[in-house]
Formats: structure tokens, C-alpha cells, sequence
């Protein structure tokens, strides 16, 4: 096992829990770890320190969803990120581990999210930004990666939000403690689509201070959510028709390339 791992999410893949796994499990097998901080910079210069700061150790774990950039422009930064990353590494032995989703699910889950970060553009507005975007199709992003580092240096995998951490653990050969749940915390909690609409109509509301519109989306997510209707979608059908010809398009492609595994396949096929 290459001795550095290089966790580059994707966002809405279960990270946030993945990394409070490590964060609780300690560096007991000897890793160093580096994990998201709260307020620190995204800049060029931030990231070639925590890659230096990774490449210094003689066994080191770097989880960040934010490694490859903003999931709004679909990781526009990923080539230039992967780039320094491999300037900073040096030769050494390293794996990169991206998670991700069928684009139907994964686009949803991004939109709710934006809202709840008092993003406001409509479902139409979204989908226009997203379309066009290349990294939308997860053989393209891979190919990033793949281009910078051996093929071999990357471990592309399926999110299941049942088991996201026990996956990232054993996929990894790391320890899970006993003390930490073998599904890992749920972290993150989204609305549901059907509250989406509603919830960007109330923390829009130019009259409601920040703690008015924190409160506010705490309830829909904490209380709202777990009864809401299962099965809408905050996009219109000629938008999720788009999204079904671009996860069989990518899935064509991942398979193909074979990136995937069968577990992958598996997940993917059932789309």
C-alpha cells in the first residue's frame, strides 16, 4: 500500500464523516493526518503548504473535499491542483481516493446544499451553470488525475451512504476502532428536494438576520427532512432525462477505461 493517501472527496460523498472517522481514530497505524480546518485559505499558497506539509512525513493521510476545487464549477482547479500535488510529492509513493455519485443524485444533493449556503438561483439557473461543465463527467475528471499520476495511483469508488466510512477504512487497510460506528456519523444532513423550493423562499427574505436563517434551515434539516415525500426532484423532467444521458455516457466511459470496479459497476448499473 502506497504509504501517502490523498482523499480528494468528491463533496456530498460522505466526507465530512470520513474525516471525523480519522480524526477520532488518531494516528494509531503510525499516519500523520491532515484534515480540513476552519477558516483556513484555499489559495495556490495554502495548498502547496499542506501538500509539502504531507510530502515531509514518512506515512500521511490528507482528506479534503476542497482539494480539487469548487463542486459549483464542477472542479475547474482540479488540473492545476493535481499538478502541484505532484510537484510537491516528488516521486513519492502516493493514492489518490475519490468517491463518487450518479450526477442525478449527486447534482441534486449540490443544489439542496447550495441553498442551505444561501445560494439562491433557481433549479433552471443551476442546471444551466452545471451542463456545460466538463468534470460533470467523472471519466473526464479521472483522466486529470490519471494524466498526472500512474493509473495505478488512483482509487476510484462508488459512495454509498450506508458504509462511507467502514469503506474508506478497509478499502485503505486502516483500523476502525470499536468506538466508532460502523456506518460513521450521519454528518451534513441535507433537506429534502420536495422542502428545497421553500427553504430558498424563507432564508432569501432580505429581513432575516444570519442566526434567523441558521435556525430556520437547522429545522428543515434536523426535523423537516426525515417526513418529507420521497421521490420528487427539484429539477423538471427534460433537466433529469439531461442528467440519465450523461450518468449512461460516463458509465460507458468509466467502464471502458476500467476504472471501475465491480462493486462500482454494481452501484452505477443500478441507475
Amino acid at each position: 500500500m502506497p504509504k501517502h493517501i490523498v482523499h480528494a472527496g468528491l463533496h456530498k460523498t460522505g466526507s465530512s464523516a470520513v474525516q471525523l472517522a480519522l480524526k477520532k481514530a488518531g494516528t494509531s497505524r503510525g499516519h500523520t493526518c491532515f484534515l480540513p480546518i476552519e477558516g483556513i485559505g484555499q489559495s495556490d499558497q495554502e495548498w502547496r503548504r499542506r501538500f509539502d506539509a504531507l510530502a515531509s512525513t514518512s506515512c500521511g493521510i490528507l482528506s479534503d473535499e476542497n482539494l480539487l476545487g469548487s463542486p459549483f464549477d464542477c472542479y475547474s482547479l482540479a488540473d492545476r491542483r493535481i499538478k502541484a500535488l505532484r510537484e510537491a510529492m516528488g516521486g513519492r509513493s502516493v493514492l489518490i481516493v475519490v468517491y463518487i455519485r450518479p450526477q442525478p443524485q449527486w447534482l441534486q444533493s449540490l443544489y439542496l446544499q447550495g441553498i442551505q449556503e444561501g445560494r439562491y438561483e433557481s433549479p433552471d439557473e443551476f442546471m444551466e451553470q452545471m451542463s456545460g461543465r466538463p468534470n460533470l463527467r467523472w471519466a473526464n475528471l479521472a483522466d486529470v488525475v490519471a494524466k498526472n499520476f500512474k493509473t495505478a495511483d488512483l482509487d476510484i469508488r462508488a459512495y454509498n451512504s450506508r458504509d462511507a466510512v467502514s469503506d474508506f477504512f478497509s478499502s485503505q487497510a486502516l483500523a476502525l476502532p470499536s468506538h466508532i460506528t460502523h456506518s460513521g456519523p450521519r454528518i451534513n444532513q441535507s433537506v429534502a428536494p420536495i422542502q428545497g423550493t421553500i427553504l430558498r423562499e424563507l432564508i432569501g427574505d432580505p429581513d432575516l438576520d444570519a442566526a434567523e436563517k441558521i435556525r430556520i434551515r437547522r429545522v428543515f434539516q434536523g426535523i423537516l427532512a426525515s417526513g418529507a415525500i420521497a421521490g420528487f426532484s427539484s429539477f423538471k423532467k427534460p433537466h433529469q432525462e439531461a442528467m440519465r444521458d450523461l450518468l449512461v455516457e460516463d458509465f460507458t466511459n468509466l467502464e471502458t477505461s476500467g476504472l471501475m470496479s465491480t462493486r462500482m459497476l454494481e452501484i452505477y448499473g443500478q441507475m
